[in-house]
């Protein structure tokens, strides 16, 4: 009975094998199709291109004068315009000393020098009496001492002494105003009315000039040969140098000021290892709006300009410096480019590429030479 049933559950498992290997299902062996990559064009046409170089940099004063008083007194007189951001013109009085003891030193000046001309005045009638006196005598020649020379000299020497303490009298009494060396803006006010100022000691005030502001720009040196140079010592023409616009951010372009290169630094920074371009920006601080000491800006140079250049979308470009060609046929070409210059957003290329050829601007994972897409024409305009 045992043996039976043994085999009777392998006859039966033996059926089942065979039945599942013989109803088995087919597998579909149909090929997937190829998809072919869809990718970006952009057809490329040669240009004139003006080179532009980055840079930043913040306004500085070509004259930048901290005021001393050459000397001592009290603070009579402040100007109205003598305060922080105020403007002033060139002789404009900013303060007044007290002049009293300035006055009165001029006059014992005057004095002295009253004392001296009449000295002197008698001395050269004496000279003059003492050498008829000795032709008289007919002794020959007189000696200096006789002929009152040296009593002459030292006469004329005490008027010319007397002359210069008048002089210096005068400019001190002119000192008591102090004003402006130039057309200017006050950075700082250090004094205040009825204070006591030292001579060559106390600071009185910032100011600086406002005839042109200057800004210094840093740049590579590789970037010097992207700018159309001059002789900067014999050509003085602004508009024959390298124009530059000036913005306070990359995102407020609109409000600008116009400058030029006026000068080269003497050496290249040995910290960044760059070279700063000086910068002009005629009335910076009259100009609406006007710019602030200190003011970072962002600076755009215009450098030479270059024909026949191909400018392409910075997508473009592979992390080996190549480019991606799609050819007649919608193959993949890799394209060996020689380029003049990168921004964040394009690149410039003068060689490796021809006029109307499409270059990808798309990013494809793998790339293999030859292979077909299916290009799409971007607008280029």
């Amino acid at each position: 009975m045992k043996l039976t049933i043994a085999l009777l559950i392998l006859v039966l498992g033996s059926l089942a094998g065979y039945s599942l290997l013989y109803f088995k299902p087919e597998v579909d062996t149909k090929e997937t199709p190829k998809t072919t990559p869809v990718v970006e064009v952009l057809k490329v046409r040669p240009v004139n291109k003006v080179l532009k170089i980055k840079s930043q940099g913040i306004v500085e004063a070509f004259n930048d004068t901290n005021l001393i008083s050459e000397v001592s007194g009290k603070v009579i007189f402040v100007s109205p315009f003598f305060i922080e951001g105020g403007t002033v013109r060139k002789d404009e009085i900013l303060i007044k000393l007290d002049p009293t003891n300035f006055k009165t030193a001029l006059a014992n000046a005057n004095a002295q020098l009253a004392k001296a001309q009449l000295s002197f005045e008698q001395e050269k009638a004496l000279t003059r009496q003492a050498k008829i006196d000795w032709e008289r005598l007919g002794g020959g020649e007189g000696s200096p001492l006789t002929l009152r020379i040296p009593q002459l000299e030292d006469a004329k020497s005490g008027l010319i002494a007397a002359q210069s303490n008048v002089e210096l009298a005068l400019k001190n009494l002119e000192r008591c105003e102090i004003r402006a060396p130039y057309d200017g803006l006050i950075g700082k006010r250090l004094v205040a009315l009825g204070q006591m100022i030292g001579a060559l000691q106390t600071p009185i005030a910032q100011i600086f000039s406002t005839d042109f502001g200057e800004i210094r720009l840093a740049i590579l040196g590789n970037e010097l040969e992207m700018l159309e140079w001059i002789d900067l010592k014999k050509d003085l023409n602004p508009e024959r140098r390298p124009s530059v616009v000036l913005y306070p951010s990359e995102l407020a372009v609109k409000t600008n000021w116009q400058g030029f290169i006026h000068r080269i630094a003497g050496s290249i920074n040995q910290q960044t290892r760059t070279l700063d371009l000086i910068a002009r920006i005629p009335d910076a601080f009259s100009k609406n709006p006007p710019l602030r000491m200190g003011q970072f800006l962002h600076a755009e140079i215009s450098g030479k300009t270059l024909d026949s250049i191909y400018e392409i979308p910075r997508s473009a470009l592979l992390p080996s410096g190549n480019v991606l060609v799609v050819n007649d046929k919608n193959k993949i070409q890799t394209r060996e480019i020689r380029i003049v210059q990168k921004s964040t957003s394009s690149i410039l290329v003068s060689e490796g590429l021809m006029p109307n050829e499409k270059v990808c601007i798309s990013s494809l994972g793998v790339v293999v030479e030859g292979m077909h897409v299916n290009p799409i024409l971007k607008n280029n305009d």
